[in-house]
């Protein structure tokens, strides 16, 4: 919310001078953008109650490539390689991080296949 309102003002002022009404596709572009990015934000808000931020951080991070793949789908931009160095480090990263956090989870728990004694 405080984001549409400090926004409007800024740029109200440049979008005069050359506002133009959108079509009516153009409307049911905008309309399904907002309503699929609020959903989004929804769940994705959602998914941060119900889980532990440690398993989806590496489900945000697949972000980077998913967009490189649409820029290049959609407006024919091939990623440069600076892109590709950085998705792969940040591929890699996660999962040894992912790697890492599992192992320790799994050595926190103490006696896991010991039964304990019946007296």
């Amino acid at each position: 919310m405080w984001m549409v309102i400090i926004l409007i003002p800024i740029t109200f002022i440049p979008a005069v001078t050359v506002w133009q009404w959108p079509s009516f596709e153009t409307w049911l572009y905008l309309w399904g953008i907002a309503i699929l990015g609020s959903l989004a934000h929804l769940l994705w808000t959602k998914s941060y109650a119900m889980a532990d931020i440690t398993s989806l951080q590496p489900i945000d991070f697949i972000n980077l490539p998913i967009i490189a793949v649409f820029g290049w789908l959609i407006f024919s931009e091939i990623p440069g390689i600076w892109t590709l160095v950085g998705g792969l480090i940040i591929f890699m990263s996660t999962i040894y991080i992912s790697n890492r956090e599992a192992k320790a989870t799994y050595s926190l728990k103490p006696n896991q296949d010991t039964q304990e004694a019946k007296i």
